[in-house]
């Protein structure tokens, strides 16, 4: 019984999702905190918390770069669960801040979490890239972002409920941070359940990982052999894209709205998101759909939605600048419902676009240890794209000049993505002696070696027929 459990929680299912509840209770909290602008202080506070998630970005773009190369060679547990501890000392730091502790903590904790955040996300992008099957891993990831966005929707709701018992409409309260804290340590110990790469096994008992770790100094060459992969060079600006929208986004959602309405708009932002990726996995998982048309598909429904809603914002943008009095718009207040519609647009198109993201990486290659180095470089780069946009928010540019620039990064990546869409293979199994192919598709390829050893056996028995006939015949007309 004991072993029946163990080996049931060993498979990639089971995994991902734990890792999916370590992003619930660690980036969720984070996420639900950092959405409501400011930190979930007051909004004089804003230049502070956007300076700490400057260095934040800073840290986790140098540090994600060789983040994969960590995750091969100390393994994903202790890096999940360092992440976790960078959590809980950045929560920590906004307790601080609330209790009137120095302001440098803050800037120093998101330095620290800069560093740990990049282990955790290396750790998650391994797992949901290299476990599941090629036919799984949007699905897997669906999985674990909205474990991620439900996390960041409760987490909003602890403040939420609080600003409405208490009225109050400018900060959250210090029991607010407390939960936040204790959840995010509750993640730390899950993340220690994690198995060992492996002791992964498929359901039919294949492993998802066979090869031991290289020497770090073999790994660091191929991080930097990754400046020569076409396929990640064309991808670069859409990873430099994926978090650069967060500075501004969040910045005017702490800047428009009131306390428990930027509490709203914070928990609908993360939770709209396990709609916008589980609709882009059914398209990126259909059955029986070449695995190229379906990309190509999903590419096209992503840049769909990711226009309009930028449009979107275009509209609502022009109506308020940085030196528009802070409207403090509430929910009871008229004109409310658009903004909010907009806000929580702005969460699916996020979590549509880091969808394809994954699923195009993963469609490179079947690799785990290649695939922990893309996990990584995404994630650098993609935080070094954060970090140069809180370092400008920061600067308080007008908020339509960061809209343009959020804008014209995403649309503008789209169009390198396409060229490797347009790459994708049928499936990446056979192609690579570190992987070790599910046993049907073994089974399947065989059955289909052995149709073909067949249908050519037989023609050439049937060739050899027509020629020992042409003999006989050739021998009956001549004569004795």
């Amino acid at each position: 019984m004991i072993t029946r459990i163990r080996d049931k929680w060993r498979t990639p299912l089971w995994q991902s999702l734990l890792v999916g509840m370590v992003l619930f209770c660690c980036p969720g909290m984070f996420n639900a905190i950092n959405g409501m602008g400011a930190g979930g202080s007051a909004a004089a506070n804003t230049a502070l918390v956007a300076k700490a998630n400057s260095a934040l970005y800073a840290c986790f773009a140098v540090v994600g770069l060789f983040s994969g190369s960590i995750i091969n060679t100390v393994g994903p547990r202790i890096c999940l669960a360092l992440g976790g501890i960078g959590y809980a000392v950045y929560i920590g730091s906004l307790w601080s801040l609330d209790r009137s502790g120095p302001q440098a903590f803050v800037i120093a904790a998101g330095a620290i979490l800069g560093i740990t955040a990049a282990l955790l996300w290396a750790a998650q992008g391994v797992v949901v890239m290299s476990y599941p099957l090629e036919a799984e891993r949007s699905r897997h990831f669906a999985y674990q972002w909205s474990l991620l966005g439900v996390g960041a929707a409760i987490g909003g709701l602890i403040p939420l409920a609080q600003s409405v018992r208490t009225g109050t409409t400018d900060a959250v309260s210090t029991s607010s941070y407390i939960a936040f804290f204790i959840i995010v340590v509750f993640g730390i110990g899950l993340s220690l359940l994690l198995a060992k790469p492996t002791d992964v096994h498929r359901n039919d008992g294949t492993p998802v990982q066979v090869e031991s770790s290289p020497p770090f100094k073999d790994e660091i060459v191929s991080i930097l052999k990754l400046v020569t992969d076409k396929n990640i060079l064309l991808l670069t600006p859409a990873f430099l894209a994926s978090n650069w929208f967060y500075a501004y986004q969040f910045g005017m959602n702490g800047f428009y709205f009131s306390l428990r309405a930027r509490s709203l708009n914070s928990m609908m932002y993360w939770l709209t998101q396990v709609v916008g990726t589980f609709a882009i996995s059914g398209i990126l998982d259909l059955k029986n759909v070449r695995r190229r048309t379906r990309g190509l598909i999903g590419l096209a429904v992503v840049t769909a939605f990711v226009v309009a809603t930028w449009c979107g914002g275009v509209a609502f943008q022009l109506t308020f600048t940085r030196e528009t009095p802070a409207p403090n718009k509430d929910w009871s207040d008229a004109g409310w419902g658009g903004p909010f519609v907009l806000y929580f647009m702005y969460g699916m198109a996020d979590a549509m676009f880091q969808s394809y993201c994954y699923w195009i990486m993963s469609a490179c290659t079947n690799d785990p240890q290649r695939l922990a180095r893309y996990a990584g470089w995404y994630k650098g780069i993609q935080s070094a794209g954060a970090a140069l946009s809180f370092g400008i928010n920061a600067c308080e540019i007008p908020f339509i000049a960061e809209l343009g620039v959020c804008f014209a990064l995403q649309v503008g990546s789209i169009p390198l993505i396409l060229l490797v869409a347009l790459g994708v293979t049928d499936t990446n199994y056979g192609l690579e002696d570190t992987v070790v192919p599910p046993k049907d598709l073994v089974q399947a390829a065989g059955k289909a070696a052995a149709l073909v050893y067949h249908q050519e056996h037989e023609e050439e028995s049937a060739g050899s027929k027509e020629k020992v006939g042409d003999v006989d015949e050739y021998a009956v007309a001549v004569p004795a």
